[in-house]
């Protein structure tokens, strides 16, 4: 038996002895915290349990750095396209061209519009995001104008009707170009200038509400068909219309108003040498030139401080190619 029982326990055989002084002061101090002892015991480390875990959950209040996922540019671009085609929908006189023409009530309709557009059609483009700029989405607003002044004629209440849903489109286009022009130039880096986006679409504009609407215009609209003027072909060397005018706007090719202007020279010299200078279609082709020359003049001075900027970029990109080519070794005979 050891010396000093008060001090220290001791098993006998497979039981353990505590000594007394230890098991009297456990009772003192359990008395002194009370019958509550073992509960306060716990909650108290429950307490600081919890204060652990609180602490812990509210790691989210913490400010972290943003880590946003980038919003695809092409997604907002159809947003606005389509917070634009929401509003020309409900302008009045514009439930023509909500739906596709039905072949059972207009029999001879897909036979003489050859490319039909509705606002349908537009809307299903959208969701599909098809449009990667303005020019785009104005370019299928305008084919309903065009194709109600085909098969209705320039002066029915529809044809009209169609023309102020376009204007309307280009009035709201213009109010949020800023933004479209950005998201457009995510979209295709290669219209990373904001003057040259700018320029396309103020030809755009004059394209598609003033030249196109012209009741002269409807000769030139299109590629003349080498089916019907078999011979045109080998005396127009340049051919040119307002087809192919539109595709170079959206392919941003006219770098200024004298780019734009050639073109439309083109289009009445052309009339001239194939119809010859006193033809009904050669006075169509100049009135449409007598337009576009008063429709730029009018554009002043923003539009001549695009022109400015795209020559200097043009300019600069120029020598920089030039550099590159000095740069590189000659090749071997």
């Amino acid at each position: 038996e050891p010396a000093d029982e008060d001090d220290l326990g001791y098993v006998d055989g497979t039981k353990l002895t505590l000594p007394s002084k230890l098991i009297k002061q456990s009772a003192e101090d359990m008395k002194r915290r009370g019958s509550g002892g073992r509960r306060g015991e716990y909650r108290a480390a429950g307490r600081n349990k919890r204060r652990g875990t609180a602490s812990e959950s509210c790691d989210y209040l913490v400010k972290r750095p943003a880590e946003r996922r980038r919003t695809d540019p092409l997604v907002t671009l159809s947003s606005l396209l389509e917070d634009v085609l929401n509003h020309i929908r409900h302008l009045p006189d514009v439930q023509p061209f909500l739906f596709p023409v039905n072949p059972k009530m207009v029999a001879d309709y897909y036979r003489i519009v050859s490319r039909p557009m509705d606002l349908q059609t537009i809307r299903d483009n959208l969701r599909q995001k098809r449009y990667q700029s303005r020019e785009d989405f104005l370019a299928d607003v305008n084919q309903i104008v065009e194709n109600s002044t085909l098969y209705n004629g320039l002066n029915s209440s529809l044809t009209v009707a169609a023309q102020r849903m376009l204007q309307r489109c280009v009035d709201k286009l213009a109010e949020k170009e800023e933004q479209l022009m950005k998201l457009e130039k995510q979209i295709n880096p290669l219209l990373d200038d904001n003057d040259q986006v700018a320029l396309s679409f103020i030809l755009e504009n004059l394209l598609t509400t003033k030249l196109k609407i012209m009741p002269e215009a409807w000769p030139f609209l299109k590629p003349v068909n080498k089916k019907q003027v078999k011979d045109y072909y080998n005396v127009i060397k340049r051919p040119i219309d307002m087809e192919a005018m539109g595709k170079k706007i959206q392919a941003h090719k006219y770098h200024s108003r004298e780019d734009f202007l050639r073109d439309v020279n083109l289009l009445v010299e052309n009339c001239r040498a194939y119809n010859g200078p006193n033809s009904q279609f050669t006075r169509q082709a100049e009135a449409i030139l007598k337009v576009t020359q008063d429709a730029l003049e009018q554009f002043g001075e923003h539009v001549s401080q695009l022109e400015a900027n795209i020559a200097k970029v043009q300019q600069k990109m120029l020598e920089e190619a030039e550099q590159s080519d000095e740069g590189e070794e000659p090749l071997p005979p």
